[in-house]
Order: structure tokens, then C-alpha cells, then sequence
């Protein structure tokens, strides 16, 4: 492990009859976050879209639905995470406010697609529609979104909203729908999304999330405490993953890392929090258990190869023997241990061990509860399910401040910076 700088926007609650108003504070208040980010120089605003219906304002003027200069439907923000340290490449991300009956294809995020329907993102669910892309030529970023940009609040997509404009350059969009294979016409228009920290369903009246963001990936974690789900988290982790030794200097940017999005698409948490052992990142857009994709230019740049399209992946972590409850605490450290989340290539082909998912960022545990701490309240529990039993694992992530999650009655939550090396 090394020593990184983390960032969370921590412990956010909104409750609300309405799903659109926390549809609405879950927006905003991401991209208050962003924008804590953006202050701190690890993000930037690349392009927005207020919505429709929004009055003109700056974005930082932009506030929460009961508040002056509330975003409109289908309020969009592109932000891009510039290279560090630990990372030679940027990546960007496309994030989409989903509100209201109303298709998410206005007219200034058209061509735009959700993986529930080609329209609509199913009228039953909100939440933040989101895609990542990464571009690059060698040990060179470039940028690849193709809408305006920042054109105070009335940037537009493009068609295709993201593409490579020259020769010898790799470009990756997640979901993997959106690249080579994909169901047309999403890998022409890079035009597909899913959800960001999974789907809201509109009877749900009260929402507790978190932002985690470790200078290169971003989880987010979300709780429907006013529906059936409640105490049960979603969970999407997107962005650079560690690969294995063997393979540091052959990825993205020539780099030790490669790009993950792994979401849950169905409303319902997956009850060991990550759905191991399942392939996601179909080609046709429309799994929705598990969805996103991987990005390595490992194997080659032919347009057959992972060099120059995302792939389907999976997710797992160490033999059933030992993760077990029964395991758990250990008798020797008196400690409930933290397993690492290994990625695998699992497309026809290109299938094979890549590395783990960030370890200072995220691990797996078992035999834990939800909301759990550390004694110093260095790291915390979150899981699909309140249940502790076999296959209910649970992830542990970097936490601070002087409460245990699960407290907040702030739809602000609180924001916060800390630097650690969690071993």
C-alpha cells in the first residue's frame, strides 16, 4: 500500500415524499462534492447543462430544489480527473441527473440512452445516469468528450459524444456497450449509460450516501432507508484499478493501472454487496444485475484487441474457506480481516487475472455489520445486506471524522480530506 490523500463527501441523508426532490438533492449534492474535488485540484468542470426549465445561473449558484437556482430535468456535468502521482492519465466522466417522468434524451443530451430503455431510463427508477471515458496516445491524455463546453450552463453532447480523432490513439467509453461489439447504434453514438451508486426507485422516501474518492477511482455508496431495501447499500466503484505486478508499465498510459465500472443495475442491492463471480459489461447494454466494463491495452491496438475497446469483466475475492463467518474475528489478530477484489478479464477470449480493485480504497470483510468503525473511525462498513451470514459480504472504505456513518440527518453530509497509508 502507499500513502494517498482521500476525499468524502460523508453521510448525506435526504427524506423527501418526493423522489424527484431527493433524485434532486443526490445530484446536487454530488456535485457540491465535484466541486470539493475541483477545489482541491484533482477534478475539473469540463461542460453542464442546467436542465430544462432552470433559470440562468453560474454553477456554483446552482442550488437544491427548494432553494434558488434549482437544476432543471436532465441536468448534465462532464468532469475530468487529471493524472497523479500514482496515475499517469486523465479520465472523465459523464454524469446525468435522472428526474421526473420525462425521457432523459432533451435535446441537449441527445444521442443518450439508458441501459433500462432505449428512452426513458424506465420511468420507475431515478438516480445520476453516468459514463467514463479514457483517451489516450502512448503516455499522452487527451481529451475525448465532443459536446461544448463550458458554456455556462447550456453545453450540449455530440454525436458521437465521445471518439478518437486521430491515428495510433486508444479510446475507452464504459459501459462496454458503448465500444467495439456493442449493440448499434451505441458504439457509433458512445451514447449508452448506467447508474451511478445503482437505480432509485420512486417509493423510496429517504436516501443516505456517501462519495469516497482516493485521487484515481470514486465509490459511491447508496442506502433506500424509506423502502424494502433498508439498511442494504448499492455500490459503484468507477475508475483506475491496480494491476497485478507483472503487468506494471503496460497499462493505460503505459502506467501500472487499468479502468473499471462496476455498478449494480437492479434496484435491489446484491446481497454480497459486489456480484462475484458474474460477468459484467454485456455488449447489448441491458444486463441489469451487474453492468459496466474494464478498459486494458494489454494484448494489443487491432480493433479485435482489449488496446482499443472495453471488455466484459469480473469480480472476486479469496476462497470460500476462508471468507467465511465462521473465520471471523480472526482468533489470532482479534481483528475482522480484509480480503482484496481481484479483476478478471471474462469476454470470449480475453479473459484472465488483471489485479485488484484500489485495496487502500475498497476490500471485502465478512461476518461485519453495516455501519461498523474502526476504533479511530479509520475505515467503515457498508453491505448489500444487514444480514450476517455466508454469502452477505460486506466492503470495507477510508472513513474519518468523530461519528460512525448512519448518523447524519444532513442532506449536505460533510465534506473531507485526509491523508493515510491503510496498509
Amino acid at each position: 500500500m502507499t500513502t494517498k490523500t482521500y476525499y468524502g463527501k460523508l453521510d448525506c441523508f435526504s427524506a423527501n415524499s418526493s423522489i424527484e426532490s431527493i433524485s434532486n438533492e443526490y445530484y446536487r449534492s454530488f456535485c457540491d462534492f465535484m466541486s470539493y474535488l475541483t477545489q482541491s485540484n484533482v477534478a475539473s468542470l469540463v461542460a453542464w447543462n442546467s436542465g430544462s426549465g432552470a433559470v440562468s445561473a453560474s454553477f456554483n449558484q446552482r442550488g437544491y430544489w427548494d432553494q434558488n437556482n434549482a437544476y432543471g430535468l436532465g441536468a448534465h456535468s462532464v468532469w475530468k480527473f487529471p493524472s497523479s502521482s500514482t496515475r499517469p492519465f486523465d479520465w472523465y466522466l459523464y454524469t446525468q441527473t435522472v428526474t421526473g417522468s420525462a425521457a432523459i434524451n432533451q435535446a441537449f443530451n441527445q444521442p443518450i440512452s439508458g441501459y433500462t430503455d432505449a428512452t426513458n431510463f424506465n420511468n420507475s427508477f431515478r438516480g445520476i445516469l453516468m459514463q467514463a471515458a479514457v483517451y489516450f496516445s502512448g503516455a499522452t491524455s487527451l481529451n475525448p468528450w465532443r459536446g461544448t463546453g463550458v458554456s455556462d450552463g447550456n453545453d450540449t453532447a455530440g454525436n458521437p459524444r465521445w471518439s478518437a480523432t486521430g491515428s495510433n490513439q486508444i479510446l475507452y467509453v464504459l459501459p462496454r456497450s458503448n465500444d467495439f461489439g456493442g449493440t448499434s447504434p451505441m458504439p457509433a453514438q458512445k451514447s449508452n449509460g448506467i447508474a451511478l451508486g445503482g437505480l432509485l426507485s420512486t417509493s423510496m422516501t429517504k436516501l443516505r450516501f456517501h462519495f469516497i474518492f482516493d485521487g484515481d477511482a470514486l465509490v459511491v455508496l447508496t442506502n433506500e432507508i424509506g423502502s424494502t431495501n433498508a439498511g442494504n447499500y448499492n455500490i459503484t466503484y468507477v475508475g483506475p484499478f491496480e494491476l497485478r505486478t507483472n503487468l506494471s508499465g503496460t497499462g493505460i498510459g503505459n502506467g501500472s493501472h487499468g479502468f473499471i465500472m462496476n455498478t449494480n443495475t437492479a434496484a435491489t442491492p446484491a446481497a454480497n454487496t459486489f456480484a462475484f463471480a458474474t460477468t459484467f459489461g454485456d455488449t447489448a447494454g441491458s444486463t441489469t444485475t451487474a453492468n459496466g466494463g474494464i478498459a486494458v491495452p494489454v494484448g494489443g491496438t487491432a480493433a479485435n484487441q482489449p488496446g482499443s475497446s472495453s471488455r466484459g469483466a469480473v469480480l472476486d475475492t479469496i476462497g470460500t474457506s476462508i471468507f467465511s463467518v465462521t473465520m471471523q474475528p480472526n482468533f489470532y489478530t482479534n481483528q475482522f480481516d480484509e480480503f482484496p477484489i481481484t479483476v478478471g478479464g471474462n469476454e470470449t477470449s480475453f479473459q484472465g487475472t488483471l489485479g485488484n480493485l484500489n485495496q487502500g480504497l475498497i476490500r471485502m470483510t465478512i461476518g461485519t455489520q453495516t455501519h461498523d468503525v474502526t476504533g479511530d473511525n479509520s475505515r467503515a462498513i457498508f453491505g448489500g445486506s444487514t444480514v450476517v451470514a455466508a454469502g452477505n459480504g460486506k466492503v470495507s472504505v477510508p472513513w474519518t471524522g468523530s461519528l460512525a456513518p448512519g448518523i447524519s440527518a444532513s442532506r449536505t453530509g460533510s465534506n473531507f480530506t485526509w491523508t493515510k497509508d491503510y496498509g
